[in-house]
């Protein structure tokens, strides 16, 4: 199964490289727990999570209005709709990443893929 036979949701947010509060502030107005990192010209470079404002900046008592997203956003593979979904869901074990980004033939970013929409596919394929 391809992710493009997945959902693919095209109803999240995104972040260039505002402050960690910025970011925070767009987690709580959008109600996300991850916000895609994007360059100028819409293409993923990275995930941030509440988690990791809570580890690397609220745990270390570091000043959220002076830190940029990019120093501490973590490196993400993007995946296009053509990738499996044993190829996406691998890809999430191993870097324990709940979302991955879903990219369009030219590289821009088309949505986001869950680890619940992988693993919710996969027993709905394994019981028919």
């Amino acid at each position: 199964m391809k992710v493009g036979d997945l959902e693919i949701y095209d109803d999240f947010a995104t972040v260039k490289n505002e402050s960690v509060l910025e970011a925070a502030k767009i987690m709580k107005e959008k109600d996300v727990p991850d916000l895609i990192l994007i360059d100028d010209y819409n293409k993923p470079i990275g995930i941030i999570s509440a988690v990791d404002i809570i580890l690397k900046i609220v745990a270390e008592e570091k000043n959220p209005k002076e830190i940029k997203i990019s120093s501490i956003a973590r490196k993400v593979k993007a995946f296009d709709e053509f990738a499996t979904r044993d190829e996406v869901l691998s890809y999430m074990m191993e870097n324990d990443s709940e979302i991955v980004p879903i990219i369009n033939k030219d590289g821009t970013l088309l949505g986001v893929c869950t680890i619940g929409d992988v693993l919710i596919e996969k027993e709905d394929v394994e019981e028919r």
